[in-house]
């Protein structure tokens, strides 16, 4: 799926996901800090799917999704800044 400068890549993600779908079951997805918010997380946790998206830099560890907040808080751990 091609997403024009029009459209966040966040936006397009719950057609991505149905059109990937399709082919088969999704277990895990795997993507960059544009994906990092909270519907995103809880789109993809209600499918039981596992989230692995790269926290921004501002990302804190206060949000209502506790795989954001492990992310984050690994981020942090890790170094990032």
């Amino acid at each position: 799926m091609v997403v024009t400068d029009g459209t966040h890549d966040s936006r397009a993600l719950p057609e991505l996901l149905r059109k990937t779908e399709r082919c088969g079951r999704v277990s895990k997805v795997i993507a960059d800090g544009a994906y990092n918010n909270l519907k995103a997380y809880e789109l993809l946790e209600s499918k039981g799917i596992e989230v692995v998206i790269k926290p921004r830099r501002n990302s804190r560890i206060d949000t209502p999704s506790k795989p954001r907040r492990r992310a984050v808080a690994m981020h942090k751990r890790l170094g990032h800044k």
